[in-house]
């Protein structure tokens, strides 16, 4: 696995599920094996996926919650696939008991990483779509993690978060993991407003910006839709057009990894 992407702002309302699955499923298409793993106990991004959580046998919970018992659960026990060359690890609402539970057991911020190396081989690319917040759980998504992908809306207020997000990144990567690199925004749900402008360009002469989504009517029907991908129900909507740009960058970068290997 060349990458592990944690999707991330404390900020609800970001469009971090869409995003992580519209990338995720692009990537996929071009031929890399995705794996996706919703780590917010909402369960969105399962939603998106068409797997409906109360159905399942095993989610990301069960293997999280089993560290603290002598049975440990294997990663692969939840991960399903999508397609040829997506898979999800999918949640379910019981991870949101996660932060109290785990809070006793020995190297808590490192038992994502200690379910996911065991499998790791397997993909060439992985996406964590974290919950809107800051707590144990997108801190096990850091330590195990090379980049975060922070999608945002052009708002005063996702703006001042990500003030917040930049030092829980930073003591991330003094404390748990020294590979770790905020890669870029995705500036979501983008509106032609005045405010909206304003905010851009701040985001813009701070952040690496890479890609702006047009707020668009169509990224929530397209949940709807079988493959669940704006991509594929409404490839020339402007969102479908931003998100494949933005995919383009992130497979650019792994095809020249590779080459450069």
């Amino acid at each position: 696995m060349k990458r592990i992407f944690t999707v991330l702002l404390q900020k609800g309302g970001s469009g971090k599920s869409t995003s992580t699955y519209n990338l995720s499923y692009e990537l996929a298409k071009r031929g890399l094996k995705v794996l996706m793993i919703d780590f917010d106990p909402q369960a969105n991004l399962t939603e998106i996926a068409g797997i409906a959580p109360e159905s399942l046998d095993c989610t990301i919970a069960d293997v999280l919650l089993s560290y603290t018992g002598p049975k440990k659960r294997k990663m692969e026990e939840c991960v399903l696939q999508l397609n040829d060359n997506l898979y999800i690890a999918p949640s379910i609402i019981d991870l949101s008991a996660a932060d109290s539970i785990l809070m006793s057991a020995m190297s808590r911020e490192y038992i994502l990483k200690k379910a996911l190396d065991p499998i790791k081989d397997m993909f060439d690319v992985c996406f964590i779509d974290c919950q809107p917040s800051l707590s144990l759980l997108p801190l096990n998504a850091l330590a195990c993690s090379t980049d975060v992908i922070i999608p945002c809306c052009a708002e005063y207020l996702h703006y001042r978060g990500l003030r917040l997000l930049e030092s829980t990144v930073d003591m991330a990567k003094e404390n748990l993991n020294e590979e770790l690199n905020i890669y870029g925004l995705v500036v979501t749900r983008y509106e032609r407003t005045k405010h909206n402008k304003e905010i851009l360009d701040k985001l813009q002469e701070d952040y690496n910006v890479l890609g702006v989504v047009p707020k668009a009517v169509a990224v929530s029907d397209a949940i709807y839709d079988s493959s669940g991908s704006i991509m594929d129900f409404a490839p020339d909507n402007p969102a479908a057009i931003a998100y494949k740009s933005i995919a383009d960058k992130i497979y650019n970068d792994l095809t020249e990894e590779n080459s450069a290997e």
